[in-house]
């Protein structure tokens, strides 16, 4: 094979057309709404849906809270969509502060795209029994940490035989006569976003209305 036709091969090769990268797969729509950590707003959400875009986001130990902002504020601001957009924080008891701390960056970030008008609703919500339990147990931890180091520090000499025992025929007798104490339910919050008045959330029993507007949102 001569020179030229090398050239001829090695161009025609190079001439070939860069294979394009392919688009990453659509995401889910309704994957953050099936997670189980969703469930308990499932009804709410259901109710929403026909007349808004809501972004279902939940707040872990383990999220990033710059990127749970930017996300939020995404969502918020594009404004490809017919619907109105929302987006649900939610998470468990031990996050509340961190759900808190993301929605007030949320808010500043709105401001300061120039954004007409905010509006929040906060509301209680019932955890599940298996969450509520989860709950309980990483807030009490360090309660009961001091508890047994407080029992390590008194005195060794100190007779607590006759206590107990009399602690323990008062348990008995109270539990004869007092009716069972009702299992504790757990609450946690969650917030509503929205750059417009919500009032289907306004009109909810415990909800409570935040909004960047002087007057009351209507």
């Amino acid at each position: 094979m001569d020179h030229a036709s090398k050239k001829r091969k090695s161009s025609t090769s190079l001439d070939q057309p860069a294979k394009k990268p392919r688009p990453p797969p659509p995401a889910d729509a309704h994957a953050a709404q099936d997670s189980p950590l969703c469930q308990p707003h499932a009804a709410m959400l259901g109710a929403l849906a026909a007349k808004y875009d809501v972004l279902p986001a939940s707040i872990i130990s383990s999220t990033p809270i710059r990127k749970r902002v930017v996300r939020v504020t995404t969502h918020l601001l594009s404004p490809d969509g017919q619907k109105p957009r929302v987006v649900l924080l939610h998470g468990r008891v031990p996050e509340t502060c961190k759900l808190i701390t993301v929605a007030e960056m949320c808010k500043r970030l709105l401001y300061v795209h120039d954004c007409p008008a905010w509006y929040q609703y906060n509301q209680l919500f019932e955890l599940p029994p298996g969450d509520a339990e989860r709950g309980r147990r990483k807030a009490s931890k360090h309660v009961v940490e001091e508890t047994v180091l407080q029992g390590e520090e008194r005195d060794e000499e100190e007779d607590e035989d006759e206590s107990d025992a009399f602690e323990t025929m008062q348990s008995r007798f109270e539990n004869a006569v007092l009716p069972p104490t009702p299992d504790r339910t757990t609450k946690s919050l969650r917030i509503f976003l929205s750059t417009v008045p919500i009032p289907e959330l306004k009109a909810t029993d415990g909800v409570s209305v935040q909004t960047s507007e002087t007057s009351d949102a209507e």
